[in-house]
Order: structure tokens, then C-alpha cells, then sequence
């Protein structure tokens, strides 16, 4: 009985070994990747990348040396002097074996999935930007949760949270990279020879794209379009209010002190020209937020892998044509995939 209870409680504990590392892995690295020195994730790689291949290779050992004997006696008696046994007993006890190694099997291969591919990729995050394949710098956004959708500016004000923008509490499992800025038109030409945008200029991003050709953008430069929590969540830079950085609490939503505020890091309509063909504006023009994203807000609507509705995906961000109410980051407004209009460009995510 004492030997039942032994065995039971020693594959409950690598049950919750495998739970604890595929749960805490990813926020773990996404910390460590936050970090410039590259020495602690190197001693990092070293120690667990051959405490792993020691248990392998421990474990493949310890089947060989246990099991040939077995398999001997199986199939000749005149190996390494191997017992004779009955053939029912040499098949029960290697049942008896692989039931007992099979925890370690499944926590070798739990590990491979989850924890070795986060570990290994450590080595190239030694810095929080990197270049994607279009030339435009990706800034690291690491793991964690907030609180998705309409953030109030002031307590007392409930008109601010339109329908679309019900709160719920999101959980982003592992970080990713995500372009510093919106896709400018020089990068968009590289990619695909061609630039749809009405306004012309290399730094201007790309507008008047459609979802499909957004989406197949980011896929032939090796990325993908953001699902529109993870938008939001690199867009917030870990902050709670509407905005970013946090308005102060004087100004109230749409007055004069409130736009001036806002112009510090976003393109609208308070500070753009929407009567002349000079509508947006250079990438980078404005401060970026926390996490080194320009143009979160403002400029051009920006495409995400959400729906919206049955027929349409959803952009995030505002642009240069919004009003001062819509340049929030929980603002979203859905069109259609194919729908080609001006005020709408993307930016790519990389996982």
C-alpha cells in the first residue's frame, strides 16, 4: 500500500511540475527578454539546456540498462549470460517498466513543446528592438494582463464607453514583437511593388489598403496582423487610462487644454489639415509610448485579425480625421475586409 501511495503522489508531483513550467515559462522569459544584459540569460541557457540533455540522456540510459537484459533473455539465453525467463514474465516486466518512465516521457516532451523553444530564443532578445524583414524596427511587448476596453478619464464622466467597448480582463500567455510604427509606403513597395495610398511620401504609412492586403503583407514579411487584445494591450504600454501617457487629471475629455494634451503624441483632426490633401503625417512624428510605439493613436486606423461583426474586421487607433473622443485606445470601429478606405493602414506583429 505504502508503495502505491509512494508512486501515486511522485507522478502527482511531475504533473504539477509540467503545470508550473508550461504557466510561469512564458511570463519568465518575457521578463528576462526585457532585460539588455545579455550574461544572465546566457548562464540561463547553459545550466537548463544541459540539466535537459542530462535527463534525457539519463533516462535513455537507465531504459537501455534495464530493458537489454529483459530482451535478452527474450530472444537467446547466450547473451551477456541473460536469465531464462518465461516469455509472459519478460513482457510484464517491460510493461511494468514503460508505465514507470512513461511520467518522465511525457515531461521530457511537455518541456521540448513549451519550455526549450522559450528558453532557446532567449539568446536573440538580448535587446528589446530588432529589424523585421521590411526594414521597420519590432519593439518586445511582454506577457501580462489588463483590462480590455473602454477606459473612463474621469469617474463621473459615463458617456466616454460607447457599446463596443464592453471591459473584460485579458491574459496575453507570451509576449511577441510588434512594429514600432504603422507600415510606411517605402516598406509596403518593397514588399509588393506597389502602394495604393492616396497621399504620397516613403515615411507616410500606407493607407487606403484593404484587410486581405494587409494580411498578406505582414505574412510575406514573416509576421502576422495583431488580434485586437494584443493591440490594444502594446497600444495601453501598461497603462490603465484612455490614453498614453496618462492625460492629467485637469483637462476634461474635448476641451481646448485636452486636445493640446493629446497633440503631444497623436495625429487628429485638432492638428491636422483636413481641408488640403496634406491629411497625414511622417511615422515617428509624435512621442511614443512606454513600450517605443509611435502612432498608436491617430494618423491612420489600424487593421487587426479580429471580427467585428459576421462581415467585418475591426481597426483600432483613430486617425487623422478622428475627433478628440475616438483617439483612445480601447477606440474600434469594424469594416469590411475588401472595404479600401483612406483613413486605414496596419502595422505587424511577430511571435
Amino acid at each position: 500500500m505504502f508503495e502505491i501511495f509512494c508512486s501515486v503522489a511522485f507522478l502527482v508531483g511531475k504533473a504539477l511540475t509540467v503545470y508550473l513550467l508550461i504557466y510561469f515559462t512564458p511570463s519568465f522569459v518575457s521578463k528576462l527578454r526585457g532585460h539588455n544584459n545579455s550574461t544572465p540569460i546566457f548562464i540561463i541557457n547553459l545550466f537548463l539546456g544541459w540539466t535537459f540533455l542530462g535527463w534525457v540522456a539519463a533516462l535513455a540510459w537507465s531504459l537501455t540498462k534495464d530493458v537489454r537484459p529483459l530482451l535478452n533473455a527474450e530472444m537467446s539465453k547466450d547473451i551477456f549470460d541473460a536469465p531464462i525467463l518465461p516469455p509472459r514474465t519478460v513482457w510484464y516486466e517491460l510493461g511494468k517498466r514503460a508505465l514507470s518512465v512513461l511520467p518522465d516521457i511525457l515531461l521530457i516532451i511537455a518541456l521540448g513543446y513549451w519550455f526549450v523553444p522559450e528558453l532557446l530564443s532567449l539568446g536573440a532578445c538580448q535587446t528589446t528592438a530588432q529589424k523585421s524583414s521590411d526594414g521597420i524596427a519590432l519593439r518586445w511587448i511582454p506577457a501580462g494582463q489588463f483590462q480590455f476596453g473602454c477606459s473612463l478619464s474621469h469617474q463621473e464622466n459615463h458617456e466616454e464607453c460607447p457599446d463596443n467597448e464592453k471591459t473584460r480582463q485579458v491574459k496575453i500567455q507570451r509576449g511577441f514583437w510588434i512594429q514600432e510604427s504603422e507600415v510606411t509606403q517605402e516598406a509596403f513597395r518593397r514588399v509588393t511593388g506597389t502602394n495604393p495610398s492616396a497621399q504620397k511620401g516613403e515615411q507616410l504609412p500606407v493607407h487606403q489598403v484593404t484587410w486581405h492586403e494587409a494580411e498578406k503583407y505582414c505574412q510575406q514579411a514573416g509576421m502576422r496582423l495583431p488580434k485586437e487584445e494584443e493591440w490594444e494591450y502594446a497600444a495601453r504600454g501598461g497603462t490603465k487610462g484612455p490614453v498614453y501617457p496618462p492625460i492629467p487629471d485637469g483637462p476634461l475629455p474635448g476641451t481646448f487644454s485636452w486636445k493640446l494634451e493629446l497633440s503631444r503624441f497623436a495625429w487628429f483632426e485638432f492638428n491636422s489639415d483636413l481641408t488640403g490633401d496634406l491629411i497625414f503625417h511622417e511615422v515617428k512624428g509624435k512621442e511614443p509610448n512606454n513600450y517605443g510605439l509611435y502612432d498608436m493613436l491617430g494618423n491612420v486606423w489600424e487593421w487587426t485579425d479580429s471580427n467585428y461583426d459576421v462581415r467585418s474586421k475591426v481597426a483600432r487607433g483613430g486617425s487623422s480625421h478622428s475627433m478628440s473622443h475616438l483617439v483612445r485606445v480601447s477606440s474600434r470601429e469594424g469594416d469590411p475586409p475588401n472595404a479600401r478606405k483612406r483613413t486605414v493602414g496596419f502595422r505587424c506583429l511577430k511571435d
